[in-house]
């Protein structure tokens, strides 16, 4: 959970007005608290803080997406994190026969790209993690979003491509990936599995789990 900001009034003279955030969103109550309205516009989930402008009443939220702010009290927020290298990386993976070619797993920001520019392409949703690139064909990338969810990308372009997830395994909050090093299409998964049970998963492939806490899955 994330501590709870609670600021006000957010509107001068108005004491009755105040936002509040503690989770996902902003909560916005002109009655001190007693119902709240979520806060509208652009502004990313999961926000850490509120704070106002010693120099007017604009306020401003620290977020997983960055730096946002509101100049109507809080009721909406855009985004003003564009130049701040703000993106939180768990993993990252290079393409082995294109150069620029980075695969990033951000923190809250999904799955992300770099293909010869200086900007990122979102890949995925949510939590991007653990993700590698298939050395033979930088087109040919999986990736896990956060509990180990798998998904997989044939054209360089999004992760439509058919995989079939683990079945019956616990997983951790960062699944690693590994492709085999001299046969490509062979990729490790590793997960969580239950103490002294031999547990399968139907993914593409024959599986290999250790009866161990943690084993890891050959697809």
């Amino acid at each position: 959970g994330f501590p709870v900001t609670i600021w006000g009034p957010v509107i001068p003279n108005n004491v009755r007005t105040v936002c509040i955030t503690g989770g996902c969103f902003i909560w916005k109550s002109t009655d001190f608290g007693v119902t709240l309205t979520k806060s509208s516009g652009s502004i990313h989930a999961d926000n850490h803080f509120i704070l106002k402008s010693p120099f007017n009443n604009d306020l401003y939220s620290g977020c997983d997406g960055g730096l946002f702010k509101s100049t109507d009290g809080g009721t909406t927020w855009n985004s003003i994190s564009y130049g701040i290298a703000s993106t939180q990386f768990y993993r990252f993976d290079a393409s082995a026969t294109t150069l620029f070619r980075i695969l990033g797993g951000a923190q809250d920001n999904s799955q992300m790209l770099r293909n010869g520019s200086s900007t990122f392409n979102l890949m995925s949703c949510c939590d991007g993690m653990d993700n590698a690139v298939d050395y033979t064909n930088h087109d040919i990338m999986y990736m896990c979003t956060q509990g180990g969810d798998l998904s997989k990308s044939t054209n360089g372009v999004d992760n439509s491509a058919a995989i079939t997830q683990p079945t019956n395994v616990g997983d951790y909050w960062v699944t690693n990936i590994n492709i085999h090093t001299t046969v490509h299409t062979t990729l490790f998964l590793e997960v969580q599995v239950e103490s002294g049970v031999l547990l399968t998963a139907a993914v593409p492939g024959r599986i290999l789990v250790q009866a161990d806490k943690m084993g890891w899955l050959r697809a």
